[in-house]
C-alpha cells in the first residue's frame, strides 16, 4: 500500500514537471502547422521581404523555413539568390515569439527562486523512498510467553516498539 502510494505520488510529480513541456512541444507543432497552411495561401505582396549576406543568413537561420532575426521569429516563404545576398520572403511568427517567451519567463522564474525547500517537505519526500528493508528493521520479532488474565498463548509474536510502555 505504502510503495503503490508513493508511486502514484511520484506520477503526479512528474506530470507537474513534464506537462508543461509536453504542452509547449504540442502547441509548437500546432503553430508550425498553422503557418505552413499560412503561407500557402499568402500572395507573395503580403509577406515581408528581408535582404541580408548568405553569412547573415546562415546565422539567422534556426531550422528549415524559419528564421529568427532581432529576437523576432519568421516563417520563410521562399528565397532568391542575387550574387552574394540572399532576399527572404517571410512572415513574421508572433504566436511562436509569445510562446518561447513564456517558457522562457518560466524558466527564468525558476532559476531566480531562491527560497530552500522546507524541511518538513524534504522529510516527507526522504521518508517515501527508504527501501523497504529500511522500513522493515523497525519491527522486530520479539519471543515472550503472554500468560496474563486476557490472553493465553505461547509463541513468537511481532510487535513495533515505537517507545515505552505505558504507565499504571
Amino acid at each position: 500500500m505504502k510503495r503503490s502510494a508513493s508511486y502514484i505520488f511520484l506520477f503526479i510529480l512528474l506530470i507537474n514537471l513534464v506537462g508543461g513541456y509536453l504542452y509547449f512541444g504540442v502547441r509548437m507543432m500546432k503553430i508550425h502547422d498553422e503557418k505552413r497552411a499560412e503561407l500557402r495561401t499568402k500572395d507573395v505582396s503580403e509577406l515581408e521581404v528581408i535582404t541580408l549576406s548568405l553569412k547573415q543568413f546562415q546565422k539567422v537561420l534556426v531550422e528549415d523555413g524559419e528564421m529568427e532575426l532581432n529576437d523576432k521569429m519568421y516563417d520563410i516563404a521562399r528565397t532568391d539568390i542575387k550574387s552574394d545576398s540572399i532576399i527572404v520572403y517571410c512572415l513574421h511568427d508572433v504566436d511562436e515569439d509569445n510562446l518561447l517567451s513564456l517558457l522562457d519567463s518560466i524558466l527564468s522564474n525558476s532559476s531566480k527562486d531562491k527560497k530552500p525547500v522546507p524541511s518538513s517537505v524534504l522529510g516527507f519526500l526522504s521518508f517515501i523512498s527508504l527501501p523497504m528493508r529500511f522500513m522493515q528493521a523497525c519491527i522486530e520479532p520479539i519471543k515472550e510467553n503472554h500468560n496474563t488474565v486476557y490472553f493465553f498463548s505461547k509463541g513468537s509474536s511481532k510487535a513495533l516498539i515505537l517507545g515505552p510502555p505505558p504507565k499504571g
